[in-house]
């Protein structure tokens, strides 16, 4: 909770400024409140940036910083427009210094939101990123072109400089509000460099970019006043901007933006400026208006856009599913592998626990069972058997006089010469030390036992 009264503080203050400026709007009360706020707001917002890029390192600490003088430059401006209207009681001139700290906000701004480090991206993302970009930047022109900057150049000034000034803001809302798409499209995700930082960013600076927008339009008409509603779109924008500087940094997240399909959000990134651009020209339509050059132009831009996007799009789908296609198999055969793998080991392990490590005869485990299954057998189909136990005569003197290695030679042939002593059906096993047991099965009479031939075992 402690974390959040900075928070809670600023949108307490911005809830009651609004409400005594709607309050007494025009009145000369608002105008001064309205004044003072909006010169102590965007320091606040400063302040928050520049302490967070103090914390920072790389280019989050470079954006943070460019953006925090872009609200410091913005309040210098108003500043002066406070000193002129409310401490000497004049109106403002047009131009004024106040709009040279209002217009170098915009590119202090734009350099703080290209400083945000950026995902590495292959050739067809960094291709669709910057038709993203193209693309929001014509269809918010056409949007200013049609609400704001058609009429104000229509309607032309007293000077050239006045001119460039009008169409100075508008133009800065659009390369604002551009740059701040293309950051979002462009952005690392999570830690630092996280989504909500930049997400809260982009109403802050939204905000900004369309209380700009009213400004100038109210002003063409003659019917802006200091403490009018379009005051709130500025004091919010720097609130939710200071917001933004003390959002927490959040931990890292898996996420590979060119591997994966994207999600619903990052398309409508793009894609809501051109659904804002079809609703203008059709007001633009409704209201009996024809179509100019410039909006007919930029539409038709947009659209020759989209086209080449999806074309873009289709081809890295096609890409994607190809390498998903190659990952499958090759999961596959890794699979596989590990399957086979898996059964080798299996066996390994089997004939571990029932042979005899040293001699690979069958294990005393093992000859127990082979004797209990040929009993079974004996018993449904009488044959006779036999079990034959052997040891090796004084095994302990070779151990001692020539050493284990030479014992264990000796009983490794043992085992060899029982082996080829008995037929393929019989069982030998080592039993342990150097006691050895042999079963054989199938036997005609106590004859056949001359199949084990104890001459070549003593030989």
């Amino acid at each position: 909770m402690r974390r959040y009264r900075g928070d809670i503080a600023v949108g307490l203050a911005a809830v009651l400024w609004s409400g005594w400026l709607l309050s007494g709007a025009r009145s000369p009360s608002a105008q001064t409140v309205s004044n003072l706020g909006l010169s102590i707001i965007p320091f606040v917002a400063a302040a928050a940036c520049l302490r967070r890029a103090g914390r920072l390192a790389g280019p989050l600490r470079r954006s943070w910083a460019l953006l925090g003088a872009s609200c410091a430059a913005w309040g210098i401006g108003q500043v002066i427009w406070t000193l002129y209207e409310t401490g000497m009681g004049r109106e403002v001139p047009f131009p004024s210094w106040a709009d040279a700290g209002y217009l170098a906000a915009v590119p202090l701004a734009t350099a703080g939101l290209l400083a945000l480090p950026v995902a590495a991206q292959t050739v067809a993302g960094f291709l669709r990123t910057v038709l993203d970009g193209v693309m929001v930047a014509l269809a918010l022109f056409c949007i200013s072109w049609i609400l704001v900057l058609g009429p104000l150049f229509a309607a032309g000034s007293d000077s050239l400089l006045s001119t460039v000034l009008s169409l100075a803001y508008p133009v800065g809302d659009v390369v604002t509000i551009t740059m701040l798409i293309f950051a979002l499209l462009r952005a690392r995700q999570g830690g630092e460099a996280g989504r909500q930082p930049l997400y809260l960013l982009g109403v802050g600076l939204s905000a900004i970019a369309l209380a700009d927008s009213g400004f100038v339009y109210l002003t063409s008409q003659t019917s802006y006043g200091s403490g009018s509603f379009i005051d709130i779109g500025w004091f919010a924008g720097f609130a939710v901007l200071f917001a933004a500087a003390r959002c927490p940094e959040r931990a890292a997240r898996s996420a590979d933006d060119e591997d994966g399909l994207r999600t619903v959000s990052s398309l409508a990134v793009p894609y809501t400026p051109v659904v804002l651009m079809a609703a203008a020209v059709l007001f633009q339509h409704v209201r009996g208006s024809n179509l100019d050059g410039p909006t007919i132009a930029t539409a038709m831009g947009v659209l020759l856009l989209i086209v080449l996007r999806q074309v873009l799009t289709l081809r890295e789908n096609l890409a994607l599913v190809r390498n998903l296609e190659e990952r499958v198999e090759s999961r596959t055969s890794e699979l596989r592998r590990g399957i086979d793998d898996q059964k080798r080991l299996q066996k390994e392990l089997a004939h571990q626990a029932f042979h005899d490590s040293l001699t690979g005869l069958a294990n005393r485990a093992l000859f127990k069972d082979r004797v209990h299954q040929a009993l079974l057998r004996a018993r449904r189909r009488p044959r006779p058997l036999a079990v034959l136990f052997l040891d090796l005569d004084r095994f302990k003197a070779i151990n001692d006089s020539f050493g284990h290695a030479s014992g264990d030679a000796l009983l490794v042939a043992v085992s060899r010469r029982l082996s080829d002593s008995v037929r393929a059906e019989d069982t030998v096993s080592r039993l342990g030390g150097d006691e050895f047991a042999v079963l054989v099965e199938n036997l005609a009479g106590d004859a056949e036992l001359s199949v084990v031939r104890p001459s070549a075992i003593r030989s």
